[in-house]
């Protein structure tokens, strides 16, 4: 998938190129398929960075003797997921209406007013959105909306 420039989250930079995006998971098994085993594909990884590192040093040696022997090493994993600050963990999702069966009627989806001060809680997220059915079950969980938040699970007022 490849990404589109702007901004996707309000604590994160803006893009301003074209990334592609890829399922990790999808990847992994595709890995799996083209070398016959976990370990074969794994054996091959560390054999690729391996490689991978041995060129750089070669490369960072050529460009300056010196400097190179003092250098720390390069990491080769990729970075850390940084929580909201990291655009790439938005970009994959997509805002599509939902087709209510019963009435063949569309919604977009609505938030709850009463999860607007929330940011960390998933349940109780401000972005989260919902469809009347969802929001129902929302409802019953954390409760009804008094006074612009929810008020417990209903089923505990009795």
């Amino acid at each position: 998938m490849r990404s589109i420039p702007g901004r996707y989250s309000s604590l994160g930079p803006p893009i301003n190129i074209r990334l592609t995006l890829i399922d990790n998971r999808a990847a992994r098994l595709a890995g799996i398929a083209k070398h016959g085993s976990i370990t074969a594909m794994q054996r091959f990884v560390s054999e690729m960075k391996a490689k991978q590192l041995e060129q750089y040093h070669t490369r960072k040696f050529v460009q300056n003797p010196e400097e190179s022997q003092n250098e720390r090493r390069r990491r080769c994993e990729g970075a850390p997921d940084r929580g909201p600050y990291n655009p790439k963990r938005f970009m994959a999702i997509v805002r599509a209406p939902f087709l209510d069966p019963r009435t063949e009627s569309v919604e977009d989806g609505f938030y709850c007013v009463g999860c607007i001060t929330h940011h960390d809680r998933n349940g109780l997220h401000w972005r989260r959105m919902f469809n009347w059915a969802s929001f129902k079950s929302h409802i019953r969980e954390y409760g009804e909306i008094i006074g612009g938040v929810h008020g417990g699970p209903t089923s505990e007022r009795g």
